[in-house]
C-alpha cells in the first residue's frame, strides 16, 4: 500500500519531487526489501535536491548495513556534515558516520562521532518515537565500540541504555499492532533490544 501510494504521488508530481522519491525509496526498503530500487530512489532524490539530508542518511545506512561498504557511506556523509545547521540532521549524520567508522574497525573515531550524536539527541524531546529509536541505536553502537576497545564495564552501561530506549519504543501502541510491516522505528528497536539482551545475558556472572 505504501509503495503504491508513493508511486502514485510520484506520477502526480511528474517525478520531480525529491521528498516523494525519498519516501518511495524508504518504502521499497522497508516494505519490499528491494534495496536496488531504494538506492535508485534515494539517488534520484539527491539529484533533484542535493541538500536533502534524510536521503543522504538513508542511502549511507543502506551502504553500511546492506552493501557492507562503509567507505561509500562516508563519501556521502562527510561532505554533508559541514553543510547542515539542523540539530536532528546533524545528530543522525554523526551517528551514521560513527557507524561507518565502526564497520572499518576505527573504534576510537567511531566513539567520538557516536558520543557527539548522543549529546545532540539527548538535547531533544525524548518523548518523540524517533528520538528514542535513534538513542537505542546510538547507545547500541557505542556499546559495540566500547566492547571492541575492551571497556566491558562501560559497554554494559551503554547496552543497558540502549535496551531502555529500545523498550520504550517497543511498548508503544503502534509497535504492538498487527500491521505488517511494522514501522521502521519499531523494527529497529526490536533488533537493538534483542542484541542488548543477548549481550547482557552473556555478560552475567554465573552463580557460585
Amino acid at each position: 500500500v505504501a509503495i503504491k501510494r508513493f508511486e502514485r504521488a510520484n506520477r502526480l508530481m511528474f517525478g520531480r519531487d525529491a521528498t516523494v522519491h525519498f519516501h518511495l525509496g524508504d518504502a521499497y526498503e522497508l516494505v519490499g526489501s528491494d534495496y536496488e530500487a531504494a538506492e535508485a530512489e534515494y539517488l534520484t532524490a539527491l539529484r533533484l535536491n542535493d541538500t536533502h539530508v534524510p536521503a543522504y542518511n538513508n542511502l549511507a545506512r543502506l551502504y553500511i548495513v546492506e552493501r557492507h561498504d562503509p567507505d561509500r557511506a562516508l563519501s556521502q556523509l562527510l561532505p554533508v556534515l559541514q553543510q547542515t545547521d539542523d540539530a536532528m540532521s546533524e545528530a543522525v549524520l554523526h551517528k551514521n558516520i560513527g557507524w561507518a567508522y565502526l564497520e572499518k574497525n576505527w573504534q576510537n573515531k567511531a566513539l567520538d562521532e557516536l558520543q557527539q550524536a548522543e549529546q545532540l539527541f539527548q538535547g531533544m524531546d525524548l518523548d518523540h518515537i524517533d528520538i528514542n529509536a535513534y538513542l537505542a541505536e546510538t547507545y547500541g553502537l557505542i556499546a559495540r565500540a566500547l566492547t571492541a576497545l575492551g571497556r566491558a564495564g562501560e559497554a554494559q552501561d551503554a547496552w543497558l541504555s540502549s535496551l531502555g530506549y529500545a523498550l520504550a519504543v517497543v511498548e508503544l501502541d503502534e509497535c504492538k499492532s498487527p500491521t505488517i510491516p511494522l514501522p521502521s522505528d519499531c523494527r529497529n528497536a526490536q533488533e537493538w533490544s534483542r542484541e542488548a539482551e543477548r549481550y547482557l545475558e552473556s555478560s552475567e556472572d554465573p552463580s557460585p
